[in-house]
């Protein structure tokens, strides 16, 4: 494979495309969160037969697309659906992420 400028960069790589709210919750308020992408992506990764993503460190993150952004990335979490879930009786279908991703894709 040829550096990101190469011509066919494209066809080796892996494309991740996430609804995060609902992909994973990292901090237990039942809300799918970036903490809980990180957590989990590096699995579904090699459920998929590809490389996990790269890691870019925080400071390139603030020079690349400003601070706002990569506190949003690093230290913002999602709200809380709490009074949802107990107002409206919500209960998950699966007890954990996994078991939900692999009745998925066994179909």
């Amino acid at each position: 494979m040829h550096g990101i400028t190469g011509g066919d960069w494209w066809r080796g790589a892996t494309i991740y495309e996430l609804y995060v709210q609902s992909f994973a919750d990292g901090n237990g308020d039942g809300l799918g969160d970036l903490a809980g992408v990180r957590a989990r992506l590096p699995y579904l990764a090699g459920l998929l037969g590809a490389k996990p993503p790269l890691r870019a460190p925080a400071w390139v993150g603030r020079l690349l697309a400003g601070e706002l952004v990569a506190a949003q990335m690093t230290s913002v979490r999602g709200s809380s659906n709490l009074k949802a879930k107990k107002e409206l009786g919500w209960e998950p279908r699966y007890g954990s992420w996994k078991e939900g991703f692999h009745a998925w894709i066994s179909g």
